[in-house]
């Protein structure tokens, strides 16, 4: 089954929080801060006529942004397109 979002809606899946440090040292219990922005992939986009990520970006969505649902057992938002503050690239 896929999720084709309507408008200009994004279907985003949250990237995982690194549990290890740049120089290598485990953070047992570490979890994303809910009221810190977060990395997420661009999974599926509208038809809208303002979206301006394509599939697979990598962005940066403000907090508590769209409605979570679970997509194959995963986490996943959808949220419009003007909430998404950035895309990552490089």
């Amino acid at each position: 089954m896929s999720i084709k979002p309507i408008k200009n809606r994004v279907l985003i899946k949250p990237e995982p929080v690194s549990t290890t440090t740049a120089s290598g040292l485990h953070l047992p219990g570490a979890t994303h801060k809910d009221n810190d922005p977060f990395k997420a992939t661009v999974v599926a986009i509208g038809n809208g006529d303002e979206i301006d990520v394509a599939v697979g970006d990598i962005v940066i969505v403000p907090p508590h942004s769209g409605a979570e649902i679970t997509h194959d057992g995963e986490k996943h938002f959808v949220v419009e397109s003007g909430h998404v503050l950035a895309i990552i690239e490089g």
